[in-house]
């Protein structure tokens, strides 16, 4: 369980942020890419589980899984409206996507 660059700048800002020094709103030496969401899902693990990668992996496991959730529930609200009932087809479709699950469960700041 290695993390990578960005993973480990994002949880030296949640170390940061849990310590009170400051409060990262966009990644280190950028005016750009907001990381504020993954900071505090981070430091909550930090509270947790302690200052260690399984506490940034676990917690963008949980951050990911909150938007799954969400994207799930949007688009069955929109199926619904269309009388469809295929939603869970088009989640398990992205669930399973190699290329996309990967990246999609690391700690970086892409926004």
């Amino acid at each position: 369980m290695v993390l990578d660059g960005d993973e480990a700048v994002l949880g030296l800002m949640a170390k940061h942020f849990f310590e009170g020094k400051e409060i990262p709103v966009f990644f280190y030496g950028q005016n750009y890419g907001f990381s504020f969401v993954e900071v505090l899902f981070i430091s909550l693990a930090y509270v947790i589980g302690g200052f260690s990668a399984v506490s940034v992996k676990v917690s963008m496991l949980f951050l990911w899984l909150a938007g799954v959730i969400f994207y799930y529930l949007a688009l069955d609200q929109l199926a619904i409206k269309k009388g469809w009932n295929g939603t869970v087809y088009i989640v398990l479709l992205f669930l399973f996507s190699p290329a996309w699950a990967v990246w999609s469960m690391k700690a970086e700041a892409v926004i």
